[in-house]
């Protein structure tokens, strides 16, 4: 008979500070998700990289580069909010143009998942 010993686990409370380490298998080959659907690399780049917006606990979106958003009364537009003071890594200042770039070379064009959602056929 094999007898296992449970310990009581105690969880340290949330904060917003230190490092965490985490092995990820298989390795990602790449670190953006510009360029690869993979799970590791997906797992990986949602760390490094910010979105216009994030996610709670129960997958409702909440504020990132976004601050605030509004869908139009059609349905047919999004309006986006962006934070300010953000900057790119050579200190350019992240911009609407930006997104727009993002949105038409990026979500169109390079991404392999998103070229089926958001491809000329689909979003022009």
């Amino acid at each position: 008979m094999l007898a296992l010993a449970v310990s009581p686990v105690c969880a340290e409370p949330e904060r917003q500070d230190g490092t965490l380490t985490a092995i990820v298998q298989p390795e990602p080959v790449i670190l953006t998700a510009a360029v690869s659907s993979a799970a590791p690399t997906g797992v990986v780049s949602g760390t490094i990289f910010d979105g216009l917006v994030d996610y709670d606990r129960d997958l409702k979106p909440i504020p990132a580069l976004a601050t605030a958003w509004e869908t139009a009364r059609d349905g047919l537009s999004l309006t986006l909010h962006l934070r300010s003071g953000v900057s790119w890594h050579d200190g350019q200042p992240f911009t609407a143009a930006d997104v727009k770039w993002t949105l038409e070379n990026v979500w169109t064009k390079i991404h392999p998942r998103d070229q089926i959602s958001f491809g000329p056929d689909h979003l022009w």
